[in-house]
C-alpha cells in the first residue's frame, strides 16, 4: 500500500501508523508528516486487488499542513522620531513617555556613550550565541550596562525583531536583577549585624540580672533568723 503525501507530493510507503479510538493516524515515510484519517474515509479509500491482478496502490490523501503566518514586524522608527535615551517613539510628544526626558533640553554632546560599551555591544551582536558573547556580557562593568542596553534598544528600533539584540537585552536584564538581589541581600545582612549584637547584649544583661537575683535569694536564705 502506498500513500500520496501532500506534504512532499510523492507516492510513499506509510512509515508508521497509530489508532486512537476510531481515528487513524498515518506517517509519511519520506517526510515524516503525520495526518489524521477518519475511519469512514479510510474504508472508502481502501482498494482490494482482484485475484490474479497486481495490487494497485492505495492513494490516501493527506491533509495539507496549516501554515500560520507570523505577524508583520513593525516599521523601523527613524532616529529623529524616537527618544535618544531609551528609543521610545516620540509620537509628537515634547517629553519621553517612558524615561521622562525633555527633548528640547537634551544635549547630545553631554551624553556620550563610551567606546568600551560600543565595542562590547558590537562583539556580543556579532558573536551572539557563542561562549565568547556570553563572556563579554558577563564581564560588562555596571557602568556600561545602561549604555549597552540603550544601544540594544536603538538597534531594535532600526531593525525590529532582531533576536540578537533582544537576547542581549534579556541577558542584561537578568544580570541586573541578579545584581539587585545580591545588593538587597548584602544590605539585609548589614542591617542584621547590629540587631544580632543587640540581641546578644540583651541576653547577657538578662543573665546578669538572674545571677544578681539568685545572689540576693541566697543571701536571705543564709541570713540567721533571730
Amino acid at each position: 500500500m502506498k500513500l500520496l503525501c501532500d506534504a512532499c507530493e510523492r507516492l510513499a510507503e506509510p512509515g508508521a501508523f497509530r489508532v486512537d479510538g476510531e481515528r487513524l493516524f498515518l506517517t509519511c515515510a519520506r517526510c515524516g508528516v503525520e495526518s489524521q484519517l477518519g475511519a469512514k474515509q479510510a474504508e472508502l479509500q481502501r482498494v482490494v486487488a482482484a485475484p490474479g491482478e497486481p495490487e494497485r496502490p492505495v492513494v490516501i490523501p493527506f491533509a495539507r499542513p496549516v501554515i500560520v503566518e507570523a505577524p508583520p514586524l513593525p516599521e523601523p522608527v527613524p532616529a529623529a522620531e524616537r527618544c535618544p535615551k531609551c528609543a521610545t517613539p516620540k509620537n509628537g510628544r515634547t517629553s519621553c513617555a517612558t524615561c521622562g526626558l525633555t527633548f528640547d533640553l537634551y544635549r547630545p554632546d553631554e551624553d556620550v556613550i563610551p567606546q568600551s560599551a560600543r565595542r562590547d555591544f558590537a562583539l556580543a551582536l556579532e558573536r551572539w550565541g557563542s561562549p565568547e558573547a556570553n563572556k563579554v556580557l558577563a564581564g560588562v562593568t555596571p557602568e556600561n550596562l545602561v549604555f549597552i542596553a540603550r544601544l540594544a534598544r536603538h538597534h531594535l528600533a532600526d531593525f525590529p525583531g532582531d533576536p540578537r539584540a533582544q537576547g542581549v537585552l534579556e541577558t542584561l536584564a537578568a544580570r541586573t536583577m541578579a545584581m539587585a538581589q545580591a545588593a538587597a541581600q548584602s544590605e539585609h545582612l548589614a542591617r542584621g549585624g547590629p540587631s544580632e549584637r543587640s540581641r546578644n547584649l540583651a541576653l547577657v544583661l538578662v543573665l546578669i540580672g538572674i545571677c544578681a537575683l539568685l545572689a540576693v535569694l541566697v543571701t536571705f536564705a543564709l541570713k540567721p533568723t533571730g
